[in-house]
């Protein structure tokens, strides 16, 4: 009795782990979404990994990414030790959680193309639906002045939500979405893409695998994503959108490695020309931030925090309140209303301490190199298709780090978190095709 009991638990948790993708994907989003709802969503992934034992035998699939993911785990208990205030941290620490548990998911659920098509196909999708909900859920930066927008464009969105979303957050996940609608549509590869049949209902996989479909979803997507960076007029989320363009574009027709000279040349002008600290001025000005100067000084404030914590980070999610009580700023207008360092690497030692940068740096170059190994594999077996999407994740991590430059929005303090996770996790698919 108990036996067959045992039978059909190891057989219904197989099955179970055959589908694991559509459960971690609500357990990621009640986790880096909600407050209320986010324990829940930790309980559901940590459920998934015992029904993937229990079906499967083992708890995950091996990755190299495994010491420094242990080293962020391991930071967690001593980031509550040195936060000030819990809550703010558990916010936190839920969204990083679930995006390591996204990266394994997503490594073990994936067993074929078609599975990796249709992660990238939820990407592409993904992208689509925040560009067309921003117009009613963002709070525009309407007051900033601009050359490209006119003021009242913004008149035409009625905000619908009451908790609006950062432009920059938006930007930042905008940007490292980019890639993937863009890759598949100028490699243009709708009709040679794996099938998703099978992998969702009979209707919709049917509807999913049109190359029309596909190539309207990917066209539509790229033009909202872009329209809509424009509109945030995060001048981070542009420079991370332009790298991004130029990276797919020039690996797909070589004649726009000419923008490499004439863009060093133009730089070169405007050095010669004394316009660019102008320049960065303008490029640095965002928000309460009025210019080079003022992100200066929240770099600053970030480096002494850094030095005065540096094995323990202050506490995951609480640079507002520790910048505003022990590291007043001298500029004007910045107390109150800076919420992080905006800068992706100093927010993460900030949070976490100089171990949590050194495993989020360990964490983001061995992905980055296993998407450069899966792309010249993928490109010396023709296979186009897994070519792009790895030339995807790599332009999605560069535009990542370029955004991170002024700006720390795809970390664990934003809700557009899962993203970089995501981009990962199949990064590292894509590599674990090549075993």
């Amino acid at each position: 009795m108990l036996q067959s009991i045992w039978e059909k638990l190891k057989s219904w948790s197989a099955w179970l782990a055959d589908y694991e993708i559509f459960p971690l994907s609500l357990g990621v989003a009640l986790a880096t979404f909600t407050e209320r709802w986010a324990i829940w969503g930790l309980e559901l992934i940590a459920a998934l990994w015992l029904m993937r034992w229990l079906g499967r035998g083992y708890l995950t699939v091996h990755l190299p990414v495994t010491w420094p993911v242990c080293l962020l785990l391991l930071m967690i208990p001593v980031t509550f030790w040195a936060t000030t205030n819990r809550a703010l941290t558990f916010v936190a620490i839920s969204r990083l959680l679930a995006g390591l548990a996204l990266i394994y998911g997503l490594a073990n659920w994936t067993k074929n193309s078609s599975q990796i098509m249709l992660l990238a196909l939820g990407l592409v999708w993904i992208g689509l639906g925040l560009a067309l909900v921003a117009p009613v859920s963002v709070g525009w930066f309407a007051n900033i002045k601009s050359f490209v927008i006119p003021s009242h464009v913004y008149t035409l969105f009625p905000t619908l939500t009451e908790d609006t979303i950062h432009p920059n957050m938006l930007a930042g996940a905008l940007a490292m979405l980019l890639p993937f609608p863009l890759a598949l549509l100028v490699f243009d590869l709708s009709k040679n893409s794996p099938p998703v049949v099978g992998l969702v209902p009979g209707i919709i996989a049917r509807v999913l695998d049109k190359p029309w479909f596909r190539r309207l979803s990917c066209g539509l997507a790229t033009l909202l994503i872009l329209i809509m960076l424009v509109l945030t007029k995060s001048r981070g989320g542009w420079i991370a959108a332009g790298v991004i363009l130029f990276l797919i574009l020039a690996y797909r027709w070589r004649y726009f490695l000419w923008m490499i000279p004439i863009g060093l040349a133009c730089i070169g002008l405007l050095a010669w020309r004394s316009y660019l600290p102008v320049l960065l001025d303008k490029v640095s000005s965002s928000g309460v931030i009025s210019g080079w100067q003022g992100r200066l000084e929240i770099w600053g404030r970030a480096l002494y925090m850094i030095q005065d914590f540096p094995f323990t980070g202050i506490g995951a999610n609480t640079f507002n309140q520790i910048v505003d009580t022990f590291y007043p700023f001298f500029t004007s207008g910045l107390s109150g209303k800076v919420g992080h360092a905006h800068n992706l690497l100093l927010q993460v030692a900030v949070d976490l301490g100089i171990p949590g940068l050194i495993a989020f740096l360990a964490l983001l170059i061995i992905t980055g190199f296993s998407g450069l190994s899966s792309l010249r594999f993928y490109r010396q077996t023709n296979n186009h298709v897994l070519e792009s999407l790895a030339l995807a994740g790599i332009a999605s991590l560069v535009g990542m780090v370029v955004h991170g430059m002024l700006d720390a929005t795809t970390w664990i303090i934003g809700r557009g978190a899962f993203v970089p996770f995501f981009v990962m996790g199949i990064l590292m698919t894509l590599q674990g095709q090549l075993e």
